[in-house]
């Protein structure tokens, strides 16, 4: 169970540190989109039309991603484990399982309107 851990935590390692790499890179390309789109409406339009511009079109373009992840933030199915690994915890192991789960339920919750939030 510990080397099937370890596995899956050098595979999420790997995967955060290649997604950091491609939004970093990702993040550079908007800054250089954004002053060439800076220098070619200041140039037609003015400074200040060229700004108004710009900054409305990051705040639309924020606007619709908080408003897909809102719709489509669904629940998450949550994968059990194989009993075998079930039965060869530790207690201190599945004092911590056990947390996780209550955290998740918790969240799934909260989504939902639960607790009494409406």
């Amino acid at each position: 169970m510990f080397n099937s851990l370890v596995h899956s935590a050098s595979i999420a390692a790997k995967n955060t540190a290649i997604g950091f790499l491609g939004t970093a890179l990702a993040l550079i390309g908007i800054g250089f989109l954004t002053a060439a789109l800076w220098i070619g409406l200041s140039q037609a339009y003015g400074a200040q039309i060229g700004a108004t511009i710009i900054g409305s079109l990051y705040i639309a373009i924020g606007i619709v991603v908080l408003v897909v992840l809102h719709h489509h933030g669904g629940p998450k199915v949550a994968v059990a484990a194989p009993q075998s690994q079930i039965a060869s915890l530790t207690p201190m192991q599945s004092v911590v399982v056990a947390f996780m789960q209550g955290l998740d339920a918790a969240s799934i919750a909260k989504r939902h309107g639960g607790f009494g939030e409406s």
